[in-house]
């Protein structure tokens, strides 16, 4: 996750596997024990960062701090690398993020907010690292980038995205890493963006697609 200075994020996580047959919860990490860097699926999922001191638990909540940082790097593992999520086809993997801005900045046209879902393999980290420009390498990823203002600064504030140069060291900020598949909503310049102290919610939804009998 990467934000504009001075902000700050508290979150909540939940990643849920829907199949033909039933809903399983991977992940619902509230932070009630208020800690950010145990992992005891699936109740709770480390995190760690590019700035350690910048992301903090409490109960109930995680918070990420910006400070005067130009960018911070947070990531969490919902799946150990030797038991990997795997998705059947017609199966959708659901990612719920609960959040709140607290000092958002005004009208800006960036799209400096960015959430992904990627697929680490065993490329992966056991404790806070240095750099906002790493853990990309060999990292395929679909991701959000979006404006983060009081008031949308751009036509089209949201973009989805395809990480295609996943060799790549930087992971989300190099933004030249990832492809749009589609941008919008369109026409919103200058429209009501965040507020600060207001709760949201983000899904990611990603499903494997049914095959087609006739052209398979």
């Amino acid at each position: 996750m990467k934000q504009f200075r001075r902000t700050a994020l508290a979150a909540l996580f939940a990643v849920t596997l829907f199949t033909h047959a039933r809903a399983t919860v991977i992940l619902d990490d509230t932070f009630a024990d208020g800690t950010r860097n145990n992992q005891n699926l699936p109740t709770d999922s480390a995190w760690f960062a590019s700035s350690g001191a910048s992301l903090t638990a409490a109960p109930g909540a995680m918070t990420l701090n910006m400070g005067a940082s130009g960018a911070i790097l947070a990531l969490t593992y919902f799946a150990p690398s030797s038991s990997p999520v795997s998705l059947s086809v017609g199966d959708t993997l659901l990612a719920t993020i609960n959040f709140t801005f607290n000092n958002v900045n005004s009208a800006n046209s960036s799209q400096g907010f960015r959430i992904a879902l990627c697929d680490f393999s065993t490329n992966r980290v056991s404790a806070d690292f240095s750099s906002s420009a790493s853990q990309g390498t060999n990292v395929p990823a679909y991701g959000l980038f979006q404006n983060m203002a009081v008031t949308f600064g751009s036509a089209s504030p949201i973009t989805i995205m395809k990480r295609t140069t996943i060799a790549d060291v930087t992971l989300l900020s190099a933004s030249g890493d990832w492809t749009s598949l589609v941008a919008g909503p369109g026409d919103v310049s200058l429209f009501p963006g965040f507020a600060n102290g207001t709760q949201y919610s983000l899904q990611f939804s990603v499903q494997t697609p049914f095959q087609n009998p006739e052209t398979d």
